[in-house]
């Protein structure tokens, strides 16, 4: 188990899964996207453990399994602590879910004091790490003649000498356009319109957490966070917009054309494309429409602890009860693009162009397209926990825990799989000896079923072992290297599962999946055959014999502390 510093996670960045890289041995961290709201980093834990549909690491905030995105975020005053678990021994406890890795955050609790108000204020300015470089106007098209060139000599070009010196000496952009794409489209200008698709996110939170003495040895605590959020940006994604003006060609046709006689009272946008499709204007679909998103997440938790000193001392029992709920309404509208080509004409004083129309669009915004998502996720557990030292050297150590899980699809799907609710339950225990701060051994179990498996594979056993050895605890090492304040050796090795290995839709495996009413696969009747019906058809067969993806996990470490200054470690 390694943690992180909270100090360490707070960075200028609104997103905190950008704040791990480079915290932690052993955790790989990348991102793809600086678009605001899709920039979060994804991240593995000593690499990929599992290959099925989920191989990402289990999240417990608070002891509540939340997403990435959840975790993306959260504020980094609102962290207490922050830990990484990776081998077998640390995250056997969770069995079906700990194959990629445990992270562990707890969100901070009131302390006995007078009131305390903080306030930070931040600011950041972003700028792309890297641009692409773009050929302009008249390189691309020499360019391209050349090319047409090396494989025909004969070839007629498509570029004529003409065009392309006009298009050097800068001349009437309809006719002799040189687009810059990236420059026209990423950097801050207002577009004249009547709507905004800017990105703009705005997010608030609210937290409390609420701790009671019931009695000396009853406590009880409420956890409650909610997280709202506003996007507004345009209708189609940043990333294909990106991809439209890597494909987009500068020659082709201006962004939108400056109008001529025929077009000058249009009240719409002189969009320029070549027609016959696969021309994309980026700007055109940067511009042609908004998409609006509110989205709630709430958690909710209550939490008791018993003190159990009345039976034996160091027994204690908690229990635990939660919700998460997650809903989002999202809102499309936008208008079809008006594309136009230009005519070049040849008249005494030079060539003119007369626009032409090659697709008809809106001067409105279209029906919106309006969709909803939403599921909860309620989980329970009880935890019966047992610490006590004996003459001063032996040290032991127990856990049990009890829990069950039942994610909820509650808006959206249109399929069995999809609307059912997914549930898992499972017993893990822990125990673990110690003497004399010296040898120490432990061993964990995890015991989890998943409703996704035929009942005889439903459940699966996750053991694992632990040893560890403080050399450096030993008489003859303190007398005969004191330089060395601390020398551990330990290994482990253990069994962890993944139930994760199909997206939420494909499920039940022991289970057939069959239409009884498809259209392809049909038969006509009569005569005239005039008489059609639909037939069957097998997307899938049953199959038993699916069961949990299992990993072995085995880990060989070292712990070294020179001169009570520098600490090393070493795992394999």
């Amino acid at each position: 188990v390694t943690s992180i510093k909270v100090s360490d996670l707070k960075q200028p960045t609104a997103n905190i899964t950008n704040s791990l890289a480079g915290q932690i041995s052993g955790l790989i961290s990348y991102q793809r996207s600086g678009e605001p709201g899709a920039d979060n980093a994804a991240f593995f834990i000593r690499g990929v453990t599992t290959f099925g549909f989920n191989n990402s690491p289990l999240i417990l905030l608070d002891g509540l399994q939340i997403t990435t995105s959840g975790l993306a975020r959260l504020e980094p005053d609102n962290i207490a602590s922050f830990s990484i678990m990776k081998d077998a021994t640390a995250t056997s406890l969770y069995g079906a879910r700990g194959a990629n890795g445990v992270v562990l955050v707890t969100t901070k609790e009131g302390k006995k004091g007078k009131a305390k108000v903080s306030v930070r204020y931040e600011n950041s300015m972003s700028a792309p790490s890297q641009e692409n470089s773009f050929l302009g106007a008249v390189d691309y098209m020499e360019l391209y003649n050349r090319a047409q060139r090396m494989r025909d000599p004969s070839a007629t070009l498509l570029y004529s000498k003409p065009k392309i010196e006009g298009t050097r000496n800068g001349l009437d952009s309809n006719i002799y356009p040189d687009v810059n794409w990236q420059k026209e489209l990423f950097k801050d200008f207002t577009v004249n319109r009547r709507f905004n698709n800017n990105i703009d996110i705005n997010r608030s939170n609210l937290r409390a957490n609420i701790n009671i003495n019931l009695t000396k040895t009853t406590k009880v605590a409420a956890k409650f966070y909610s997280l709202f959020e506003r996007y507004n940006g345009p209708v189609v994604s940043a990333s294909d917009i990106f991809y439209q003006v890597s494909q987009a060609n500068p020659a082709n046709f201006p962004k939108a054309y400056k109008p001529d006689a025929a077009t000058q009272n249009f009240n719409h946008t002189l969009f320029g494309n070549k027609g016959n499709g696969g021309f994309p204007n980026p700007y055109a679909e940067s511009v042609k429409g908004f998409r609006d998103r509110f989205a709630n997440t709430t958690l909710a938790q209550f939490q008791i602890k018993q003190d159990l000193e009345f039976i034996t001392e160091g027994l204690k029992l908690r229990a635990m009860a939660s919700v998460r709920t997650y809903t989002e309404n999202q809102n499309e509208r936008s208008f079809t693009p008006f594309y136009y080509g230009a005519n070049e004409i040849q008249t005494p004083t030079g060539i003119e162009y007369a626009l032409y129309t090659i697709q008809e669009g809106t001067e409105f915004l279209n029906n919106p397209t309006v969709s909803n998502n939403g599921n909860s996720n309620f989980y329970y557990e009880a935890v019966l926990e047992y610490n006590r030292a004996f003459n001063e050297k032996h040290a032991v150590s127990g856990l049990l825990v009890n829990y069950f899980q039942e994610a909820l699809n509650t808006i959206g799907g249109n399929t069995a799989f999809s609307t059912l609710p997914s549930r898992n339950t499972g017993i893990s225990g822990r125990t673990s000896y110690s003497f004399d701060d010296r040898y120490f051994g432990e061993f964990n179990f995890g015991y989890n079923g998943s409703e996704k498996f035929a009942e005889e594979n439903r459940f699966g056993f996750f053991p694992s072992v632990g040893f560890g050895w403080i050399v450096s605890n030993e008489k003859f090492f303190e007398e005969n290297l004191p330089d060395v304040n601390l020398f551990k050796l330990r290994y482990s090795y253990g069994l962890v599962g993944n139930d994760g290995i199909s997206s939420a839709s494909d499920r039940f495996f022991y289970l057939s999946d069959v239409n009884l009413n498809n259209g392809g696969t049909g038969y006509s009747f009569g005569s005239n055959y005039n008489n059609y019906y639909n037939g069957f058809i097998i997307n899938r067969y049953a199959n038993e014999n699916v069961s949990w993806e299992i990993a072995t996990k085995s880990n060989i470490g070292i712990e070294l502390g020179l001169f009570n200054k520098l600490n090393i470690i070493a795992d394999i």
